[in-house]
């Protein structure tokens, strides 16, 4: 049974469900490297090092593990159990605590979740410590609609190991609403949103400031992206049949890119924001991508369905319904995306420094339990 809910903790992380989102827009310039073309272009293999990285003993009892954060100096990972209570709405996960680590899983800091039944995807490094989304399932016994009875109090919070602080606080339906954290700009910001519309919030002397609001459309999900410059995430206008990318940075909104199908995820790179759409009617599945210095956009044909996209630098790894595939979103020469079969452990990829990721793998042995298991995947022409 803690087998099977490993699985199923493990593998909901890759699934970015289908969203609604914007009208159609003029066509754009479109690469198909479906039938000759992508063969040939899959000849060309790059050089692949995967290395085990071992795992620390603090973790070894845990039920789940998530990578809340990376970047070249480490991993900010949220150590989880199961809970006690039984779960009948959201996470059956809660997080015992918050560990960062350097780039071989070496301990640096952890940190306690002063919220205890809190399943932490969302936290980043700051200041001493970390910053982390918290929360307390809450009922409303005056609520009218019985749907609306319950409801989440979240809470953005910095702790730094011997104390922590509150930054900013607010309600929320459920857990799949509270805000997301980010960084642009050096910078700790977040994206909430609402029955109205959406906020970006910026904290600023440990308190909360609105970097911009939207009210004429909705988030299509929290979730969202950032290179540390710029970020993008989905929101959806009314009445339209697919979701708009919005590309930000610090100072807000620079571009707006109506998709051409329902997406499956997205992720950003240095330079450019980049999505994986599909028409299941059709059978036509596109990585669509975005360039931050003017906003050019091109749409590339792949032959089966993207998704876990995960850019880092120049790179984008995704998997299909098979396999993982290492790219290169803008190859000058062929103006075409060349997909590289990714033959290593299959698992879930988060960026460190160029073209290197840290690979969280989940590994069944033969008496039906499971085991985490940490790599470190370096790509290289």
């Amino acid at each position: 049974m803690m087998y099977i809910k490993k699985i199923i903790s493990f593998w909901c992380i890759l699934a970015l469900i289908m969203l609604s989102g914007c009208a159609e827009k003029e066509p754009i310039d479109t690469v198909d490297t479906t039938d000759s073309q992508s063969q040939t272009l899959l000849s060309a293999e790059p050089i692949f090092k995967c290395e085990a990285l071992a795992m620390p003993d603090e973790f070894k009892n845990a039920n789940h593990i998530y990578c809340c954060y990376s970047d070249s100096n480490g991993m900010l990972l949220s150590i989880c159990n199961e809970r006690e209570k039984e779960v009948t709405v959201g996470p059956v996960n809660k997080t015992d605590f918050l560990v960062l680590c350097d780039e071989n899983a070496k301990i640096v800091n952890s940190f306690p979740v002063s919220f205890p039944d809190s399943y932490v995807t969302t936290a980043v490094p700051y200041k001493d410590g970390v910053a982390y989304v918290g929360y307390n399932e809450l009922v409303d016994e005056n609520a009218d609609d019985t749907s609306k009875k319950l409801y989440t109090e979240w809470y953005v919070v910095y702790t730094y190991g011997e104390g922590e602080k509150i930054l900013d606080s607010g309600n929320s339906e459920s857990y799949y609403d509270i805000p997301h954290l980010f960084i642009a700009d050096n910078e700790l910001c977040y994206l909430w949103g609402y029955d109205d519309g959406f906020v970006v919030k910026q904290i600023k002397d440990d308190g909360a400031i609105l970097l911009f609001e939207r009210t004429d459309c909705n988030l299509a999900s929290v979730d969202i992206h950032s290179n540390g410059n710029e970020y993008c995430f989905m929101a959806s206008y009314p009445e339209a049949e697919y979701a708009t990318f919005f590309i930000c940075d610090i100072s807000g909104v620079k571009y707006e890119y109506t998709l051409h199908g329902k997406i499956t995820s997205f992720s950003i790179m240095d330079e450019y924001a980049v999505c994986a759409t599909g028409d299941g009617e059709t059978s036509k599945f596109s990585i669509e991508a975005v360039e931050f210095s003017n906003g050019a956009d091109k749409v590339y044909r792949v032959p089966d369905t993207p998704y876990c996209l995960t850019g880092n630098g120049g790179d984008l790894l995704y998997r299909n319904s098979l396999q993982y595939y290492y790219t290169s979103v803008a190859d000058e020469k062929t103006q075409s995306i060349r997909e590289h079969l990714l033959e290593v452990n299959n698992g879930l990829y988060y960026p460190l420094g160029e073209s290197q990721y840290f690979v969280l793998g989940l590994n069944p042995d033969n008496d039906g339990d499971s085991e985490y298991e940490f790599f470190r995947l370096t790509i290289s022409e």
